[in-house]
């Protein structure tokens, strides 16, 4: 979510992309480097060098993926000293991923190991560029079912999951007290309780400023699970998310837009600005993955005037300028160059403290068990003929999503949070919970996720069929079930393409 900070979330559900070609599982590795005889004939580890690719990471800087992977390659020196890792990233973005593909896909080099999305799951599995992973019974049954079902390509598991990246709901305790709204017990609420909150913390104050009680960003579906409703079927062979359950669940969220507790941009709403409208104190109740949580707890580190300053843009030969007119600089370690919202991000500090302005709830539960829509993030190992690099990677695989590299991480000094969102193995999955208590209640939502199975026309069906019908049925111009019945057709065919 993306994202959520964040996972993040948002890329975890980039668009998905998949060639014809069977894939190819490589040799079965073993967990471990091969030995070698040493000079006094007693045997050592044999040294092998791998390279781990990283979006998003800069030697140097302070961002989390650059943080948790110089952290992870020092407490895995730890324990395989005959490892050598060297890490390589790239910014998010397209750049990045044509660096990816052209050293996997034409070149059939480049990393060893590296982070991946399920978009590129399918594409390099397609290719046969992605090795098998090793995985004992104990392994494989430690792993979250949807997890591991979503890293399954032609029934073959291709890669590793890493997390699960739940939405769910954050409150403003400060708004939902100003409007006499009790908060969920324990979280948890239905659906009718939900609506009833949201039309509570919709109103607009004596200063004529407009709050309202719930929005979301425009990338997820988490309303069609409600009742139940699901987008294939367990063999994911059929289209189903225009059943009755999928229609019902639709038609409750129209009610939501009908009922005006969303801005109404909310069909536009990105999941910056979303994330921003609640910040400011405009929105009670904000659907969004677990990255946002850290952007809450920022009073631990951003205080303005000791760790964060603004600047003028720089001047040259013309006038001061800025682009936008409020445009300036927040200083740290580095320099960056964004708008005035980041001032209220910075400034959580300020009125953000979890349980007092702020708190976590489920996804409201209807006639469907409880349950929240989410994304997974992966690890991936490189197919190639160097079966020492190819087991080392493995290796080094199964550490980054195993129960080992989080406490490994947290004693180093200062301590590393290598958890960025809920573990794909049942045995790590409390670990994230111990970072926040936040983080603790997400860590239980692993359990009852929606993970989207890993169809390579999922892309194509989500955004010429599906997200225009969506907002057809929230705009009014049709109904649900007209809208849902009237995907299903080219939904059904793009499905079958899928599964040739």
């Amino acid at each position: 979510m993306t994202r959520d900070g964040l996972i993040n979330r948002r890329r975890f559900l980039q668009s998905l992309a998949a060639v014809g070609v069977v894939v190819a599982c490589g040799p079965t590795a073993t967990a471990s480097p091969s030995p070698s005889a040493t000079a006094s004939g007693t045997l050592a580890p044999k040294a092998v060098s791998i390279e781990w690719w990283r979006r998003n990471y800069a030697q140097g800087t302070q961002s989390a993926e650059t943080i948790t992977s110089d952290a992870a390659v020092k407490a895995y020196k730890d324990r395989a000293s005959n490892v050598t890792i060297a890490i390589q990233g790239g910014p998010f973005g397209a750049e990045t991923d044509q660096k990816f593909d052209i050293a996997i896909l034409q070149a059939h080099n480049g990393p060893d190991v590296f982070h991946t999305t399920g978009g590129d799951v399918l594409k390099y599995a397609a290719a046969g560029q992605l090795s098998q992973p090793t995985l004992t019974d104990a392994e494989r049954n430690d792993f979250n079912p949807s997890a591991l079902k979503a890293t399954t390509y032609k029934g073959t598991v291709v890669a590793y999951p890493l997390w699960i990246v739940p939405w769910f709901e954050y409150i403003n305790l400060d708004l939902f007290k100003e409007a006499g709204v009790t908060p969920p017990a324990n979280g948890n609420w239905t659906y009718d309780e939900f609506v009833a909150a949201a039309k509570k913390l919709t109103f607009k104050r004596a200063d004529g400023k407009q709050i309202y009680g719930f929005a979301h960003a425009n990338d997820e579906f988490a309303f069609m699970l409600i009742d139940g409703g699901r987008p294939y079927d367990s063999t994911i062979k059929s289209w189903t998310f225009n059943s009755a359950d999928a229609v019902s669940g639709l038609e409750k969220w129209v009610a939501l837009a009908q009922q005006k507790v969303m801005p109404p941009d909310f069909l536009t709403l990105n999941p910056n600005d979303s994330q921003a409208r609640f910040i400011a104190g405009e929105v009670a109740i904000l659907q969004r993955p677990s990255a946002m949580i850290n952007v809450l707890n920022a009073d631990a580190k951003w205080k303005f005037g000791t760790n964060w300053d603004i600047a003028n843009f720089p001047k040259a030969k013309g006038d001061q300028t800025a682009w936008g007119g409020v445009g300036f600089i927040a200083v740290r370690v580095a320099i960056l160059q964004r708008p005035s919202a980041m001032i209220n991000v910075l400034n959580a500090d300020a009125k953000w403290k979890f349980g007092t302005n702020w708190d976590i709830a489920n996804f409201p539960k209807a006639k469907g068990d409880q349950t929240a829509w989410g994304g997974v993030g992966f690890i991936a190992v490189r197919e190639q003929s160097d079966a020492d690099k190819k087991a080392a990677a493995h290796a080094f695989a199964k550490y980054l999503t195993g129960p080992d590299i989080g406490p490994d991480l947290k004693k180093q000094t200062p301590p590393v949070e290598y958890w960025l969102a809920p573990a794909g193995r049942k045995s790590a999955a409390g670990i994230y919970g111990d970072y926040h208590p936040a983080k603790a209640k997400v860590a239980t939502m692993g359990a009852f996720t929606y993970v989207l199975p890993n169809v390579s026309t999922w892309s194509e069906i989500d955004q010429k069929y599906l997200r225009p019908a969506r907002d057809a049925a929230l705009e009014g111009k049709k109904t649900a079930k007209q809208a849902l019945d009237e995907v299903a057709p080219q939904a059904q065919k793009l499905l079958d393409e899928a599964n040739k």
